[in-house]
């Protein structure tokens, strides 16, 4: 797979809720192919308090307050420069990386109905050029050539550019952004290479199921709403030949980029004063033209619109049902959390509860509620999603029976003011365990809130409980009604008669019938609500050690278990985290027995949601469990220490008396089964990274998918049970803490949990390779998909392993990243997505290229990459080595940076420990091989690897239909020509 470069992702799975995807695809429906995602869902987690600070207002028209944690050392000040720029900083001596987000308060819900997806655009042409730095893609250049990434996207009512860099490089990264921002060029050349990007974008979105899901929601409801318009845009929709699109464009940002509707965030290493005089340099000039934001006033859906039948002939595999309850934007209600009370209540996993008892039933496989009360503008809707097994899909009446009457109980008998004690302390607590994020996560995060609450609560809006009003959480519960919601049934089995625009999908809709009405509210059901739970603040109690735990210690070893312990460095405090491993080499063995294993563990985490969720809501943590590439089961703790012991105990014996019936072998089956046999419905660039660590058996993925649908046809509920018999029986315990734990607890937990299991004479064991490396050799794996375009994935591998030469390709690819985008996907146009990465494979360093076409046969795009391998030859050659040693400096300095919290401390010896490196030193090694890297060594080994051709190619291809009569790549072609 891919990866990015120490930055935070999120990738869509499928095992991933829907409504996730349905509500963030309407956020993120937009980004620059190559910029390093941020993931704005993550949340932050902060300790209530309010801070007073004064803030100067020597720089500013006005002075703010921003309520912060006591546990936040940061330090936080708003004001508003004189063009009516609002804007936060947020400084921190410590870090290296510092982060920007600028957001306008207009978005997809402003485009001209003449040019549909022209905000989006507007993004787009930002980057390509501005009177002081009129270069296309510079911007870029200089960011990813100082360490640091650039990313934009573009929402219903707000678009957000974030770049973060080197803190040494943060003025002339500012100077480039308010520059894009305020005197973009709209070159007309560039105008014509992004409306063909635009256009491969929206290729990309047209046969996905959560866009062909957006666009079901938009054309079933009221489609004098923006959100019927096609907010991505694309060739039509732009008016691509019509001789006004630069007009609109030019017209589009000076009616709407104005400094009063724009918000500004800084974080960085400088003090306050510092980035205030930044904000006043680089953003005083943008021009404010005193406009009014533009925010849709429409309503999403009329009465005729509401209590319908949806139904999607969806692709993927999985089933699934989805409740639609459209609501009043009542966001200025935050502070009482009524949403949050109902949802609270909706999501219990506690005995007699909604999703308990559709679970026990055997209905769904999961389920959530979430409510986004202004995803439409206007308003908002609260979305009920169930992922249904095969007897959920035959029963989906009882199911829509016994959601409406645990709405019908929670009216009658849920509100009550025990619920919303419980509810703050909850809060109260996740606000508490205040954790600090990275800068860009930190400045994509406020930019994502700035437009919906006040600027002193931006940090606390998510956790500050005000009281108890009764008659707000009625409000929102009047609106779940039977006559209000909008069900959608959407599997590949469902009967559709209407075709979308824009979207290659299908639906039909049928009004809900009185008959059924009735039906779902008289027949009585056996549902409770939970019991309210008095949550206590336990004392927490700081170990401090003796000895030195800086890096991992053996702090126990006998036969059959060993523990590691390390201390944090930087944020001593009640955090822990600890991991606990069942070594086993029986999984991994051969493809029968990791299918037993992955349908144990479905069975087990399923059979655990209320120890999950009573963990994290009660505990103050959060547990996962999975299985490592290997196959063996490893449970990892993170929050509190305090009772994250007693926690694995439970695990541990939820995992030893884990009932294995009929029932759940068979949705546990149908789940993968169905996740296995949707990947090719999924988008080419899922697809294509699936196939290309399949290609070099990277785990988890060992065995080729047929292989493992055989195995899957062949598994039985017995031999689950062996699986879990011989798991019990043969398995090493390894555990490793980090954080608030003393070695005296950690050896009696590691005896314990050997007891528990019984004697083993299993030994320490780690997943191996049988990779074959040979040098000069080209591996092809070739993909036939059902979804449009082709895509690659031409992976370099070097011949031997080193960890040096895996840090000068990583060098390597920050300078190439840029070129190849100019090259492939601007000046060629080949397709929306061109990437590139360095990669570990088996030990061996590698460079990868992936590129995903609409428009370019595979057998071009090889022979592209080709041209492009020799031509960036001469760029490094003649590249200055100021910018080699530059570059190298930033990325040794994100490396050895402070870490923002005890999860990002970690991580590096988590890694080493999870690859059975015990040295605990890859980090400091890697470091060390950054920082001495010059240009001769990324000249030598370029040379090295691709104009000698000392490397293994492995070339990963998917053709989708509409390519189906071209070729795939081969050698012999260029040959012939």
């Amino acid at each position: 797979m891919l990866k990015k470069n120490k930055t935070i992702k999120h990738r869509a799975t499928t095992s991933e809720h829907s409504i996730n995807k349905f509500i963030k695809h309407q956020y993120l429906c937009s980004r620059l192919p190559t910029h390093e995602k941020i993931n704005p869902l993550i949340k932050l987690t902060k300790a209530f308090s309010i801070v007073l600070v004064l803030l100067t207002m020597s720089t500013g028209i006005a002075a703010d307050l921003i309520n912060k944690s006591p546990a936040d050392s940061r330090t936080y000040d708003t004001f508003t420069l004189k063009n009516g720029i609002e804007v936060i900083t947020v400084s921190d001596p410590s870090l290296t990386t510092s982060a920007a987000t600028i957001s306008v308060g207009v978005g997809q819900y402003q485009d001209p109905e003449s040019h549909q997806g022209l905000a989006h655009f507007l993004e787009h042409m930002i980057f390509m050029g501005s009177e002081k730095h009129p270069k296309p893609n510079e911007y870029l250049e200089f960011i990813k050539n100082n360490g640091g990434n650039a990313n934009a996207f573009t929402a219903p009512q707000q678009t957000t550019y974030l770049l973060s860099i080197n803190a040494e490089q943060y003025a002339p990264a500012l100077d480039r952004l308010s520059s894009a921002i305020a005197s973009p060029l709209f070159d007309k050349t560039m105008i014509e290479k992004e409306i063909n990007a635009v256009n491969s974008e929206w290729l990309l979105h047209y046969q996905a199921d959560q866009f062909i899901w957006q666009r079901v929601a938009a054309h079933t409801g009221n489609t004098a709403h923006p959100r019927f318009k096609l907010g991505v845009g694309n060739n039509k929709t732009l008016n691509k030949k019509g001789s006004d699109l630069v007009a609109a464009l030019k017209n589009f940002h000076y009616q709407h980029y104005s400094a009063n509707i724009m918000k500004l965030t800084l974080v960085g290493k400088q003090s306050s004063e510092q980035l205030k005089k930044l904000a006043k340099e680089y953003f005083s000039s943008i021009e404010n033209k005193e406009i009014n934001r533009p925010v849709t006033s429409v309503n999403a859906y009329n009465a005729e619109n509401l209590g319908q039948h949806i139904y999607i002939k969806s692709k993927v595999k999985l089933p699934i049902l989805t409740i639609e309850f459209p609501v009043a934007n009542n966001l200025s209600d935050w502070k009482n959390k009524p949403n949050e009370y109902i949802t609270h209540l909706l999501n219990s996993e506690e005995e007699g509860s909604l999703l308990f008892t559709l679970r026990e039933q055997g209905y769904i496989q999961t389920g959530r509620s979430i409510f986004a009360p202004n995803i439409w503008g206007h308003t908002g809707s609260a979305f009920l999603e169930y992922v249904l097994t095969e007897k959920g899909q035959n029963n989906q009446d009882d199911i829509l029976r016994n959601t409406f009457q645990y709405i019908e109980l929670i009216k009658q008998s849920g509100i009550k003011q025990a619920y919303f004690d419980e509810l703050s302390a909850i809060k109260s607590m996740q606000f508490e365990d205040y954790r600090a994020l990275p800068a860009p996560n930190l400045a994509m995060t406020l930019s994502q809130r700035v437009f919906d609450f006040p600027v002193k609560n931006i940090i606390d809006a998510d956790y500050l409980v005000d009281r108890f009003e009764e008659e707000k959480i009625n409000k929102v519960l009047s609106q779940l009604t039977v006559d209000s919601a909008r069900i959608y049934h959407i599997s590949p089995n469902e009967k559709a008669e209407k075709k979308l625009e824009y979207a290659d999908g299908e639906y039909r809709t049928k009004p809900i019938s009185v008959k059924e009405k009735d039906s779902w509210l008289s027949t009585e059901v056996a549902l409770n609500l939970p019991t309210p739970q008095v949550l206590g603040q336990e004392k927490e109690v700081i170990v401090k050690l003796d000895g030195d735990f800086s890096t991992p210690q053996v702090v126990y070893s006998e036969p059959g278990v060993r523990a590691f312990m390390s201390e944090s460095l930087h944020h001593k405090g009640k955090d822990g985290v600890l991991n606990l491993s069942l070594v086993s080499d029986v999984p991994a063995e051969n493809a029968d027995n990791l299918i037993n294993a992955y349908i144990l563990n479905t069975i087990y985490l399923k059979k655990n949601q209320r120890l999950f969720q009573r963990a994290q809501q009660r505990d103050g943590v959060m547990i996962s469990t999975m299985l490592n590439g290997a196959g063996n089961a490893t449970f990892r703790l993170f929050g509190r220490s305090r009772k994250q012991i007693s926690l694995t105990n439970k695990l541990i014996d939820g995992f030893v008396n884990i009932e294995i019936n009929e029932k759940n072998f068979l949705n546990a089956v149908k789940l993968y089964k169905d996740s296995l046999e949707s990947i090719g419905d999924q988008k080419l660039l899922d697809q294509l990274n699936y196939y290309a660590m399949n290609a070099t058996h990277r785990p988890p993925y060992l065995f080729e998918k047929d292989v493992i649908l055989e195995a899957l046809s062949k598994t039985t509920l017995e031999s689950v049970k062996k699986m879990h018999a011989t798991i019990l029986k043969e398995n090493y315990i390894d555990i490793y803490s980090h954080g608030n734990f003393s070695p005296e607890e950690i050896v009696e937990f590691s005896k314990s949990v050997r007891e528990k299991l019984g004697t083993s004479q299993t030994k320490p064991w780690h997943l191996g390779s049988n990779f074959k490396m040979h040098k000069g050799r080209a591996l092809f794996k070739n993909v036939v998909s059902n979804k449009d375009g082709v895509g690659l994935v031409d992976t370099y591998i070097y011949p031997e392993k080193s960890e040096q030469v895996l840090s000068q390709l990583h060098v390597i690819n920050r300078l190439m990243t840029t070129p190849l985008f100019n090259d492939l996907r601007t000046n060629k146009q080949l397709g929306y997505i061109v990437k590139s990465a360095e990669e570990n494979i088996h030990g061996f360093p590698s460079l990868s290229i992936l590129v995903v076409s609409d428009n370019t046969e595979l057998q071009k795009l090889k022979e592209y990459i080709i041209d492009f391998q020799y031509r960036f030859y001469l760029t490094l050659k003649n590249i200055n080595e100021d910018t080699v040693e530059t570059l190298a400096k930033a990325l040794a300095d994100e490396l050895q940076k402070k870490p923002v919290n005890i999860l990002t401390e970690v991580v590096p010896f988590l890694q080493d420990w999870e690859q059975n490196k015990l040295d605990f030193a890859s980090q400091n090694r890697l470091i060390n091989f950054v920082k001495s890297t010059t240009k001769q060594d990324l000249v030598s080994l370029y040379e090295k690897m691709f104009i000698e051709g000392s490397y293994m190619n492995v070339l990963t291809q998917i053709k989708g239909e509409d390519f189906s009569d071209s070729r795939y790549f081969s050698a012999k072609n260029i040959a012939a020509k």
